[in-house]
């Protein structure tokens, strides 16, 4: 079963919509999914799904070694699960300082790990990928940047799309995606009004040209 760790170490990026919708992808396809919601100041993921009967749901406290240890204990205790783990803004710091211990209990567990990365339009998206991708690179399949087309179309997105961080991330094997914006209807009957019409269709695939 595979761990899906949604990241940006941005707020505001839409680490929880994607959440939500790989979630609900998953569910579609017949997956159980233990949803993680590391957002202890308004845990909107949690929320949602604590009373759907395909999703267990944990929040935990990635700025405490205690709550990496709760991870680590989910990875264990729903091992039929696919787990979805959404990490809140400005968290980077302490990502790489656990990293290694979630890489660790990755390996013994025998779970595989892919790294979503959600960009905005900022260079700060850009910049704060770098760290990222030295302490997850070794041990992710797959690390997968997603171009938020909330904040313009992919063709906006100048600073990524001309970066030397995008070529050496495609060079090392990286995925690149976009998120499709929601047109005005489906934000007012969203997953943030406690529904939960989100669709994978909102998700465009651009492969890399080497793939993990």
């Amino acid at each position: 079963m595979s761990v899906y760790l949604i990241h940006g170490d941005k707020g505001g990026v839409g680490k929880s919509t994607l959440a939500a919708t790989l979630t609900e992808y998953l569910i579609a396809r017949g997956k159980h999914v233990a949803l993680v919601d590391t957002d202890l100041r308004n845990a909107d993921l949690a929320t949602l799904y604590d009373n759907v009967p395909a999703v267990e749901t944990l929040v935990a406290d990635p700025r405490q070694h205690q709550g990496w240890l709760e991870v680590a204990t989910a990875l264990d205790r729903f091992k039929t699960n696919d787990v979805v783990i959404s990490l809140p803004g400005n968290i980077g710091a302490d990502v790489t300082a656990q990293g290694d211990y979630l890489s660790d209990a990755l390996k013994e567990l025998q779970r595989s790990l892919v790294v979503f990365w959600l960009l905005n339009r900022t260079p700060f998206s850009i910049a704060l990928l770098q760290p990222a991708l030295e302490t997850f690179g070794p041990t992710a399949k797959a690390i997968v940047a997603v171009r938020n087309c909330y904040f313009g179309d992919p063709d906006r997105f100048e600073r990524w799309n001309t970066s030397k961080t995008r070529t050496a991330f495609f060079a090392a094997g990286g995925i690149e995606i976009d998120l499709l914006e929601l047109h005005a209807h489906g934000a007012q009957s969203s997953a943030w009004n406690n529904s939960r019409p989100i669709s994978m269709r909102r998700i465009s695939w651009v492969p890399a040209p080497i793939s993990y």
